[in-house]
């Protein structure tokens, strides 16, 4: 079931929004998107059995502006579900993926359309900042950028040595790409979705482009570190696994630079990333360090390479100490 109000019939832009239990943010989100400087887009509001007034809040706010709007229930399965559905609904020439407790600068749309349609490219991305969500107050800038339009592989490679990031909230994509290439977010992994999604996407576009600006705001919600989230941080490796076998199946030969990057960079990067956050929980020191022992993950880890960056480093030296003794390792990162 759904309800819709149209008040522009040329949509060049859908603009995809997750509804779950977002109604102390939804305000902002829809107020960001109210703002727009480019007015050609439309609103799906994807209602993923959201248990509060969600929706409520949202259609008073849409009921009262010029805004198109279409709200579809669905029962919950989670955020990729939720986006798929998105995709599939879609009637703008682009898609936009934001988050119903995210906001976005007032120029967004227009710069990210008008740089995808003057490049020709499948996939344009920005910048993004990660703010409190208490007080708004900025905690990380991902403001790293290509500075031409390049091919997907390419920025793929890239993308996983860490020399930009896009995520789902960051990047616009052809709607016509996505369906022609069947591609959809995985609802079988949990954490890291997006990055799978991203990279299936870089890996089968032509040309990949960006805007050099800041234009999206990742709210950072105060969440406690549950169980729940300790396993969140190994589906972190499967979805590694997952594009690994994607490019390993797809894109055997030409694929090969960004099989390197994923093995030498991304993926050992990540074991190290799951391995000094759980270090911190109580409930999975066992598992942690099985996880760890396995030898697949210390293949992974004696083939880190150092490009640079003052985490990378951090973690390459950390994990040397990981491969002689991960008990010792576990301690450290206790005290």
């Amino acid at each position: 079931m759904y309800k819709e109000q149209i008040k522009n019939m040329s949509i060049k832009i859908s603009v995809i929004v997750p509804l779950y239990n977002v109604e102390n943010y939804i305000e902002r989100t829809l107020n960001s998107l109210k703002n727009q400087n480019f007015k050609e887009f439309e609103i799906l509001l994807i209602n993923d059995g959201s248990k509060d007034k969600s929706v409520d809040v949202a259609e008073k706010i849409l009921n009262n502006s010029m805004l198109n709007y279409k709200v579809i229930n669905k029962e919950n399965g989670g955020a990729s579900s939720a986006r798929n559905t998105g995709i599939d609904t879609a009637q703008g020439e682009y898609v936009y993926f934001l988050d119903g407790d995210d906001y976005i600068d007032p120029n967004m749309l227009d710069l990210m359309y008008k740089k995808i349609q003057n490049e020709k490219a499948e996939i344009v991305f920005c910048g993004y900042t990660h703010v409190k969500e208490s007080n708004g107050e900025e905690i990380l800038k991902v403001h790293k950028y290509i500075k031409h339009t390049i091919k997907g592989i390419e920025a793929a490679e890239k993308m996983l040595k860490n020399e930009f990031w896009i995520s789902a909230i960051s990047g616009m994509y052809s709607k016509n790409f996505l369906k022609e290439n069947q591609l959809y977010f995985p609802t079988n992994i949990v954490f890291g979705e997006d990055t799978v999604f991203v990279v299936k996407a870089l890996m089968n576009a032509e040309k990949v482009t960006c805007v050099e600006k800041a234009l999206v705001y990742y709210v950072r919600r105060d969440t406690s570190f549950t169980r729940t989230a300790n396993e969140k941080y190994f589906n972190l490796h499967e979805s590694n696994m997952e594009i690994l076998k994607y490019i390993r199946q797809n894109f055997k030969y030409e694929g090969v630079n960004v099989e390197k990057s994923l093995m030498e960079y991304k993926i050992p990067q990540s074991i190290m990333r799951i391995f000094s956050s759980l270090a911190k929980s109580e409930n999975c020191r066992e598992r942690l360090l099985n996880f760890v022992k396995d030898k697949e993950q210390r293949e992974y880890l004696k083939r880190f390479k150092i490009n640079g960056k003052k985490e990378n480093i951090k973690f390459k030296m950390a994990s040397k100490v990981l491969l002689i003794s991960p008990e010792l390792m576990y301690k450290l990162l206790r005290k």
